[in-house]
């Protein structure tokens, strides 16, 4: 089984050496290789993950995003064996926000 991976990376700094971690999971009837290909097509990010990105656009072997923020610019990571979307936002209400509305949207109800 394979699951999609996207880790998102801005150009500041980290604030600290301790890194602090919380998983979020959320289940969606579907196959997990549609939850994947879906996941990983950058452009759908604003279909799904609206507090991540509003608009992505190609730049080389990135991607740019319009956030609430401004500009960032946004790379997407191989999959790998862990079966995990990677998302780097310490907002953890905006990321249980977009992993429901993932699941309406795979499921249909979006």
């Amino acid at each position: 089984m394979s699951w999609p991976h996207v880790s998102f990376d801005s150009a500041s700094p980290p604030l600290s050496d301790n890194v602090n971690a919380t998983t979020l999971s959320v289940s969606i009837e579907r196959a997990p290789r549609e939850v994947s290909d879906f996941v990983s097509e950058p452009r759908n990010l604003p279909r799904w993950a609206a507090g991540l990105a509003r608009s992505v656009r190609a730049d080389g072997d990135s991607w740019i995003a319009e956030t609430a923020q401004g500009p960032v610019r946004e790379r997407f990571a191989a999959a790998n064996a862990l079966g995990e979307v990677l998302i780097n936002q310490q907002d953890l209400a905006l990321v249980k926000r977009d992993l429901e509305r993932l699941k309406r949207v795979l499921e249909g109800a979006a």
